[in-house]
């Protein structure tokens, strides 16, 4: 007779339902599920495991692309991202700033010393609205610096890689290559030791031995 499952149910007691699965477990609690390599949710691979199901198909067109290596989008990306926040900055606002907070605390002054209250406040609000614009603004900047370094970065590696590319020559053509250049040679030479040593360098050029 089979095992009890034993997994915790909803009412937090053990259940009671033969284990007839994988694990030992009820088919209502994993018993009817394969696991392992026999699992049709098993991918090769270091982080297929630990990848959550929603993000399991992007993770696997991601290791799919052939283009993956190509950071030509993802400079475009940080582009778009730096105009957007660009957009936002006004124009001339960080320039004249300071100028506007001094004016509204010569403001502020008045107001204090005409015990106005209700032009006091207004002071002080125009102060926080303008220190806060400031910051805002610092930190956009900050940002776009931010960004600026990264799409350094990438340019550099994209500029790396393509001439990394123009310099290489992929294995099919560097065989058609030689058989070109092996159907040459036996076409115009006919002494044995000579093709011999030929043949042996064209091993070790391409790395067959």
């Amino acid at each position: 007779m089979s095992q009890p499952c034993g997994a915790k149910t909803r009412s937090g007691n053990p259940c009671k339902l033969p284990g007839t699965g994988a694990g030992g477990r009820c088919k209502f609690h994993g018993g009817a599920t394969p696991g392992g390599a026999l699992s049709a949710n098993f991918k090769h691979g270091r982080y297929s495991k630990y990848i959550p199901k929603r993000l399991a198909e992007r993770f696997q067109e991601a290791a799919s692309d052939p283009e993956i290596l190509n950071l030509t989008a993802d400079i475009a990306l940080i582009d778009a991202r730096i105009a957007e926040m660009l957009d936002g900055v006004e124009v001339g606002a960080g320039k004249d700033i300071f100028f506007r907070l001094q004016d509204a605390y010569t403001a502020f002054e008045r107001a204090q010393q005409g015990h106005d209250l209700e032009a006091s406040k207004a002071a002080l609000l125009s102060i926080k609205r303008l220190v806060t614009q400031g910051i805002d603004e610092q930190s956009t900047w900050d940002q776009v610096h931010l960004l600026l370094e990264q799409r350094r970065r990438f340019v550099a590696d994209e500029r790396r890689r393509r001439v990394e590319m123009a310099q290489m020559i992929d294995a099919e053509s560097a065989m058609t290559l030689a058989q070109a250049l092996a159907a040459a040679v036996k076409e115009n030479v006919n002494d044995p030791k000579i093709l011999a040593s030929i043949n042996v360098r064209f091993r070790q050029l391409l790395n067959t031995e």
